[in-house]
């Protein structure tokens, strides 16, 4: 009788993993937790008859299936992350080169027609560091491109020491939304 159950049991998830099958490539989440579902529907069926002392493998092919395709989706999700951590990298870098471009030609200008900066100066330094280098979370980038960044940030925070607009950049720091990890996710970097 358990035998006769399960094996209907086995009919109705292949059914039902048949059916799955076809979101495999429009719509891939739906496929991937139609499979998790289904994969651990298979293993408590299978512990229920190990519970029982059946040793059959009803569900074998199933579950092989199953893990495989868990197994890929998990891969190509890991793959998916790492490229967009790397493109966030990139991203990252050029913003933070923008910056120094910029901030190097403010103080070339400086060196070649001034004494010292004025308040034209500040504020084009403040606003290229709210520009350029407030929208990067630091927290994704690798130690290298931290390191680069650290630098930009110092380089413009000493150039704005003591006046007004460093704490403008102080308190547009605390305000601005980061550039999430998502959108590199999701492809609009």
């Amino acid at each position: 009788m358990i035998i006769r159950q399960a094996e209907q049991l086995m009919i109705s998830l292949k059914n039902q993993w048949t059916i799955a099958q076809q979101y495999k490539t429009n719509n891939t989440g739906l496929y991937v937790q139609s499979a998790n579902m289904i994969y651990q529907e298979v293993m408590t069926e299978q512990i229920n008859l190990a519970l029982e002392g059946i040793n059959k493998p009803i569900y074998e092919v199933l579950a092989t299936d199953l893990k495989q395709t868990l197994s890929n989706a998990a891969k190509r999700e890991a793959d998916r992350q790492s490229k967009a951590l790397l493109a966030y990298q990139r991203w990252a870098l050029k913003k933070i080169n923008m910056f120094n471009d910029a901030f190097a030609k403010t103080k070339a200008n400086w060196h070649i027609y001034k004494i010292g900066f004025n308040n034209s100066d500040y504020k084009t330094v403040r606003d290229e560091m709210i520009k350029y280098l407030l929208p990067i979370n630091i927290d994704l980038l690798d130690m290298p491109v931290q390191k680069i960044y650290q630098q930009a940030f110092k380089d413009g925070w000493q150039e704005l020491d003591g006046e007004p607009e460093q704490t403008e950049v102080a308190e547009k720091s605390v305000l601005m939304i980061k550039k999430p990890m998502r959108d590199f996710l999701e492809g609009k970097p």
